[in-house]
């Protein structure tokens, strides 16, 4: 036989070809002298195809085979094996390429031929040699058979794929049997890879009897994916034909959402869309012209008609699968509709969609096409589409991923952008759900009350909970409930008792449906939660008509879902009232925890603040507000309290899955300290951002509580533990640190070291005296901390968790321990005489997409008078930039902004770049305005001809003036009026957009800033960057800042009150650095957030004598005229380098920076430098400075000595810093064993020129031996000034003096 009879076949063989020939070539010259070594080769290929990568419905009966003594064709070799090799088409007698050809036809399916799947596990020895094991496997089930059978095809290995792509479905339609149709993927499992010869396919691993391959599961999100689309076109079109004499349910929901997006409108008394009449002709218009509607409108009908699609494909799905699961264990004669009516009609009428769904909003399109003439064809289509692709469903082990695929591509990514805003809805994924339920649930407890009951009571249904109950108070679509389910399902099939007898399965599957608790407030999601968890008791259900068939039982009778479509947060009871009598009762029940506790309560509430989205104020009679209240509180706060306080004391166990923030701030302080008093704390799991929900920047959380049975504060008479008390475990908190691991990895990295015996969380034979980090992978970081009463939480920093941290250190307990006596350094909620400063925030300048403007653009806009009335210099930074800018779009897909649509066409400098903070320690680094030359210091009196951004200065009253002196026909009146509209619609009230700048600072002539939200600090930004303001410059909310207070300390009289100097080198220390951490880090990544009641946490050390005063302003005074002219220069050399350079304490230029300060020189510039030294905090020159400095022409100076000038003064800098930190140890009485750990802590790295000439002192003042006559004698009197610091002053001093030689062409 010839390899190259394959290229007479159609381009669509091409797949079997590639698969088939390799082994040909390999084998073919094994037998050359039997006759039939070639033709075998190509069946036992053939075969191999077969077997691993198609699914077969098989024949009748197999073949007669002919006798080869009458002189007719021999019978095939495989015929006499048991192989069907029957053909539609007439084989020729004594034709060997016949034979070839039949077998070609095989593989080809090139015609009808059909092919006994049975004959693969009974082939004779005479295919030992091909297939090892093929005596091994499984016999399948004896078939019930049809001729009317086609050949369907299913891959069941990746390597294989493009065949079951290749070969189309067979045109003939399918006959339903009472017996299962064939299914390899379950009745016939792939043998083992060594099957599969290794020229012919990878080494692949098999998949599980039953489980779909990720091919599969793919292909059927797709075909639910078409079907949707076509749902969708099909509930408009329905919309469009309503009649007005037919209730719609869809009308009310429609009115819902559209008053929902128009927010900007006054409330309305009566309904966007008054009667069915005018949504049709609405519909109508738009299904002409799509563009031309409202975007509110057009958004709102085209997100309702995709859940209505979207409920009504899952509601066929689900037919799908019950005919699938259930239809061949009952009657042959059932459609798919019947057998899910059967399924459904064991619920309650509530409960049961087929009875209850009519006029529900979103149920209604269902309803429609199974009743209307001609029935619609979307159910036939999708069930033709699974037959279509051979697919069948004989488990649920890939429903789980079909379902959150398509709902999250399908629905969440789609339209539902503002729905997931809303609702804070997430799909949690499905590792996530198995694994938290891992860690809280005991399989052995889950029937044991059931098997109890079995084993001592008549069988009659009991009054007490079979199953333990759980709760999900934010449901969602049902995935932690669907979990829990499966769990149970599978505890009872590991029963006999129970699997085997319908009595028991009637009373677990009553017990299941009371012990599943949920609550939704979005009512689509509801739905789809309780049609999912439907799908998950479809086994349960099977195996029940599976025993109870035989034995005649009773009709199933269960009872209805307690499901609530209600607001968690409020629990609102319906009207009193006979259909809602059960509602009313079971959520008075769910209302009062001392009448109705759970065993377990594992949820994912929304993440979100409170009275965001659809969060409503919380009804004050669920929840302590002692305990709650306060600003900033966030909603999934809120959700554990409820689940705290309606779990079961001791053996209940709460896991939830929320952000990490409330574990350290201060909004959930009260919170916390409830927790520890209350609550038994056990297993924290940290997650970075991005890696559970991928598109979340926030890190989540994974933890578990258990309620208390007595508060740890009732301490006498001491309490006596209840029965069936858990031994309290230590505390363990496991964080991952590898961001290139999977969610995968990561839970099963997780759940590997719970299973390791030496770990004290697992083994009691680890004394957990002390607080241990345990872990044996490199990325694992793991800390288990004593539970109390062996560990006290700290009310110092406000009941933090920060200590059960695995990256918490000692420095932190040291520091607080060292500084508990000291008073604080700012004002919180009360006003302390003893704090030094006030903390400001700048003004929330809404819209500040419109108040804050460039200042080169408003003069050409609005005029140099209305700007020098109207505008002053702000200190901020735009942190956007529009993708398109070109164009309105903003980019292709993506909805443009308000703020890119507002500045296109205006000013399209705006968002052309995404900038980063100017901030810098000490100094800030200030760009520039295209060509504009901007001073550090502003240019004339106030700064304003340089600022780079103005903020408009008009509030309520300005408002009102600027129209009495521009009138409403005025450039600046127009704009503002504009930008209400653009970026303040809601504000109907307002003519104009103001706000109140009364806090921005505008009239504070010395001020100390940091942006407040400052993130991380990382390698490029190692530290806080405190800087002085003297320019009277306006801030806004990006901002905080400082005011020193104008009185002196009663208690310390005869000292001198610090300066702004002082306060200044002061926060930029590393010491506060540190408290700054503790104190103001709201996530466990460390990004922080310097808000008020933060800061005045952080402790504070008077000096204790004025010389230290002085001391620590002279290093601060050097350490800004060295800045300055650094900033300086990277500004005019185009270097932002030097600047990172500097904030890092390095002073090493590589060569790109050599050259470009070399070109700078080249070029002949004239600078003003802005050197203005400041002594004992006063503002006049110093004496090394000058007001302007010359021209550099090319003769007049070295380069090279600019790049050395510029590694002095970098130098000069780093090690006025290390004089700083060393003086702030001092006056915090820092021993140096601490220093070195709280650098440690910081990541900052002194080099061994550090240690060697500046060595760690002493906490007492020292003689100074080396400073010589550089240290002034008014100030050797300081204890806390290093005795090197006059020495680094001194060096700085010289190198600016020799930099500004440099600049003005002086040797």
């Amino acid at each position: 036989m010839r390899i190259s009879s394959f290229g007479s076949k159609r381009s669509r063989r091409t797949g079997v070809q590639r698969l088939v020939e390799p082994l040909l070539h390999s084998r073919l010259s094994m037998c050359p002298d039997n006759p039939y070594s070639s033709l075998e080769l190509l069946e036992a290929a053939a075969i191999q195809v077969l077997q691993h990568n198609f699914q077969r419905r098989a024949d009748a009966t197999p073949p007669a085979t002919a006798s080869s003594s009458s002189g007719e064709l021999e019978p095939h070799p495989l015929a006499r094996r048991g192989l069907d090799v029957t053909s539609s088409g007439p084989a020729r007698p004594n034709d060997p390429a016949g034979r070839k050809r039949k077998w070609l036809d095989v593989v080809l399916n090139d015609r009808d031929v059909e092919v006994d799947p049975s004959a693969l596990a009974t082939a004779g020895d005479g295919y030992a040699g091909w297939f090892p094991s093929a005596s091994r496997l499984p016999t399948p089930p004896t078939l019930a058979r049809s001729r009317n059978r086609e050949f369907t095809w299913v891959s069941v290995t990746p390597a294989l794929e493009e065949i079951a792509a290749s070969i189309p479905p067979a045109p003939r339609q399918i006959t339903r049997a009472r017996a299962a149709p064939f299914a390899a993927t379950a009745a016939y499992p792939s043998p083992p890879t060594h099957h599969i010869t290794a020229a012919l396919v990878p080494a692949v691993a098999a998949p599980q009897i039953g489980q779909l391959t990720e091919l599969q599961t793919r292909t059927v999100v797709e075909h639910l994916g078409f079907v949707l689309a076509d749902a969708k076109r099909d509930v408009l079109e329905r919309l469009r034909r309503m009649d007005d004499g037919t209730p719609s349910p869809a009308l009310p929901e429609i009115n819902r959402l559209l008053l929902q997006q128009m927010t900007s409108l006054p409330a309305a008394s009566n309904p966007p869309i008054s009667s069915p009449s005018h949504l049709r002709s609405l519909l109508s218009e738009y299904h002409s012209s799509p563009t031309s509607h409202d975007h509110a409108f057009r958004f709102v009908i085209d997100f309702y008609a995709l859940m209505t699609a979207f409920m009504s494909v899952y509601q066929m799905f689900f037919e799908a699968l019950v005919t699938d699961l259930v239809g061949d264990v009952t009657t042959a004669t059932s459609s798919s509709r019947d057998i899910a009516s059967d399924f459904l009609a064991c619920f309650d009428d509530a409960d049961n969609f087929l009875l209850s769904g009519e006029m529900d909003p979103y149920m209604w399109h269902y309803h429609a096409i199974h009743h209307t003439i001609p029935a619609s064809t979307l159910p036939l289509q999708l069930r033709q589409l699974l037959h279509a692709s051979s697919i069948r469903f004989t488990t649920l082990s890939s429903i789980e991923t079909i379902f959150s695929t398509f709902y999250t591509e399908h629905f969440l990514e789609v339209a539902a952008q503002r729905h997931q805003k809303d609702h804070g809805q997430f799909y949690t994924p499905n590792s996530v759900v198995r694994f938290m339920w891992d860690r809280c649930l005991d399989p052995v407890a889950l029937l044991f009350d059931l098997l109890s009951h079995l084993d001592h009571h008549p069988p009659a249904y009991p009054t007490i909970p079979l199953i333990p109950l759980t709760l999900d108070p934010c449901m969602g679509i049902g995935g932690f409930l669907c979990e829990y389910a499966t769990r149970v399902i599978a505890a009872a099939r590991s029963a006999p008792l129970v699997w085997d007898s319908a009595h028991a399965l009637t009373l677990t599957f009553r017990a299941l449906c009371d012990s599943l608790w949920g609550v939704e407030i979005d009512g689509f999601a509801f739905h789809l939660g309780k049609v999912n968890l439907m799908v998950h008791l479809i086994p349960l259900y099977r195996r029940y008509v599976e025993v109870s068939l035989p034995a005649a039982a009773p009709r199933l009778v269960l009872p209805r879902l307690h499901l609530f479509r209600n607001d968690t947060l409020r629990l609102t009871l319906p009207e009193p009232g006979a259909e809602s009598e059960w509602e009313h009762t079971h959520l008075r029940l769910l209302r009062d925890p001392e009448r109705l506790r759970f065993r377990y309560v594992v949820t994912n509430p929304p993440y979100m603040i409170r009275k965001t989205g659809f969060i409503a104020q919380p009804d004050p009679s669920l929840y302590d507000e002692r305990v709650l209240g306060g600003r900033g509180m966030q909603a999934y706060m809120y959700f554990l309290w409820v689940c705290l306080q309606r779990v079961e004391p001791e053996r209940g166990q709460v896991c939830l899955v929320t952000p990490s923030q409330w574990i350290v701030l201060e909004f959930a302080d009260r919170l916390r300290s409830w927790i520890w008093d209350n609550c038994h704390l056990e297993e924290f799991f940290q997650f970075e951002p991005f890696k559970v929900w991928p598109k979340i920047q926030t890190d989540s959380l994974v933890f578990k509580l258990r309620r208390r049975h007595t508060p740890l504060s009732i301490s006498f008479p001491p309490p006596l533990p209840p029965l069936h008390t858990p031994i309290p475990r230590p505390i363990a908190f496991l964080r991952h640190t590898n961001r290139k691991s999977s969610l995968d990895d990561i839970l099963r990295a997780y759940t590997l070291w719970f299973r390791q015996g030496t770990n004290p969380a697992t083994s009691p034979s680890t004394s957990p005296s002390t607080s241990s980090l345990l872990s044996s992978d490199p990325d694992m970081q793991a800390k288990c901390t004593p539970p109390p009463p062996r560990t006290t939480i700290s009310t110092t920093h406000r009941a933090s968790f920060a200590f059960l941290v695995p990256t918490s250190s000692s420095v932190a307990d040291r520091l607080r321990d060292l500084t508990a006596h000291l008073p604080r350094i700012c004002d919180g909620d009360t006003k302390d005489i003893r704090a030094p400063l006030v903390w400001h925030r700048g003004p929330n300048t809404h819209p500040v997409y419109a108040l804050v403007v460039r200042t080169r653009w408003a003069r050409e806009q609005f005029g140099e008078e209305t700007c020098r009335r109207w505008l002053r210099p702000v200190f901020y930074w735009n942190g956007k930039s529009d993708p398109a800018s070109s164009a309105a779009g903003g980019g292709e897909g993506k909805t443009p902004s308000k703020e890119v649509q507002f500045w296109h066409g205006r000013d399209a400098l705006r968002l052309t770049k995404k900038e980063s903070s100017p901030a810098e320690a000490y100094m800030p680094f200030r760009e520039e305005d295209d060509d504009e030359e901007i001073g550090v210091g502003g240019a004339g009196s106030s700064g304003e001809s340089a600022a780079f951004y103005s903020l408009i200065m008009v509030d309520r009253e300005g408002a009102e003036r600027l129209r009495k002196e521009e009138g409403e026909e005025g450039r600046l009146w127009r704009y503002l009026r504009e930008a209400r509209v653009a970026l303040q619609p809601e504000k109907v009230h307002k003519e104009v957009a103001w706000c109140h700048f009364n806090q921005c600072g505008v009239d504070v002539p010395v001020k100390i800033v940091h942006p407040i939200n400052f993130g991380y600090f990382t390698k490029s930004q190692p530290r806080q960057r405190f800087f002085l303001d003297t320019d009277r410059r306006c801030v806004t909310n990006q901002c905080i800042y400082f005011t020193v207070k104008p009185s002196h300390d009663p208690g310390r009289d005869g000292l001198p009150y610090p300066s702004h100097l002082f306060f200044l080198g002061l926060l930029n220390s590393t010491t506060l650095q540190h408290l700054i951490i503790t104190h103001c880090s709201y996530d466990q990544q460390g990004r922080t957030r310097f808000f008020g009641k933060k800061m005045a946490g952080i402790p504070y050390a008077p000096p204790p004598a004025a010389a230290d005063v002085q001391a620590l302003e002279v290093l601060v005074a050097r350490t800004l005229d060295v800045r300055r002219l650094v900033i300086r220069i990277a500004g005019r050399v185009r270097m932002r380098s030097l600047v990172e350079k500097m904030r890092r304490g390095m002073w090493t230029l590589n060569e790109q920076e050599v050259e470009a300060a070399r070109r700078w020189m080249d070029e002949g510039r004239v600078m003003e430098t802005g050197v203005a030294g400041m002594r004992d905090g006063t503002a006049e020159r110093d004496r090394i400075s000058e007001d302007r400095v010359p021209t550099i022409g090319k003769d007049a100076t070295d380069e090279d000595r600019l790049v050395t000038v510029l590694k002095t003064l970098l130098r000069a800098s780093s090690f006025l810093q290390h004089a700083v930190d060393q003086f702030v140890y001092r006056l915090y009485r820092v021993a140096p064993d601490l220093q070195i750990s709280l650098e440690e802590d910081l990541a900052i790295e002194l080099g061994p020129e550090w240690a060697d000439e500046f060595p760690r002192g002493d906490l007492v003042g020292e003689e100074d031996v080396t400073a010589g006559p550089a240290q002034p004698p008014t100030v050797f009197a300081s204890t806390c000034m290093p005795s090197w610091g006059w020495k680094v002053a001194r060096r700085a001093e010289e190198a600016v003096e020799e930099a500004m030689g440099v600049l003005s062409g002086r040797r």
